[in-house]
């Protein structure tokens, strides 16, 4: 079967999307405006930090269309735009997640993923609930950023993806490399 992406011209109309959300001084991918990431429902989540999440998925998105894209300058300089929101970001899971992916593919093994894997570790998997007589247990609280939308249910699926970008992942992606071991 032939794949979406072995179309050029999709490739450069998803390249074109992304470019008209980028604000180009601040490289950040906005939501649906350039540079300017979605992130309140008013009177339900703004006590909540902005994190550059929209940019996040840009990278990715880009990544994923065009692997080449993890040695651009404008990559690396929007992949440091996220890490450096990455050791705040446990209380928005669906930062955490994208962040993660953005370490593993842009930065790949190494210091920066192996000490945002520790921050994971001590944040995320810390936090699942392990008290076995509550029926919660081995979920997550509905306590971050999106968890008003979401509930239980997504807090506890994006900490488990979160967990699987450097359990499961940085093995398969780099096998014995893995900086987790």
């Amino acid at each position: 079967a032939e794949s979406l992406l072995d179309k050029g011209e999709t490739v450069s109309q998803v390249e074109s999307f992304f470019r008209g959300l980028t604000n180009l001084e601040s490289l950040r991918v906005g939501y649906k405006t350039r540079g300017r990431d979605a992130g309140v429902i008013a009177g339900r989540n703004s006590r909540f930090a902005p994190r550059p999440t929209c940019t996040a998925m840009g990278i990715m998105g880009r990544y994923w269309i065009d692997p080449r894209s993890r040695g651009r300058k404008e990559t690396l300089k929007q992949a440091d735009l996220v890490g450096a929101a990455a050791p705040h970001s446990f209380d928005d899971a669906h930062h955490a997640f994208w962040a993660g992916l953005v370490m593993l593919h842009v930065h790949g093994p190494g210091r920066v993923l192996r000490d945002w894997g520790e921050l994971v570790k001590k944040n995320v998997k810390e936090a699942r609930i392990n008290d076995r007589d509550r029926c919660s247990h081995g979920s997550w609280e509905a306590k971050d950023k999106w968890a008003c939308e979401g509930g239980r249910v997504y807090a506890t699926a994006m900490n488990v993806m979160t967990l699987l970008v450097y359990y499961r992942y940085t093995g398969a992606i780099y096998g014995d490399a893995s900086p987790l071991k």
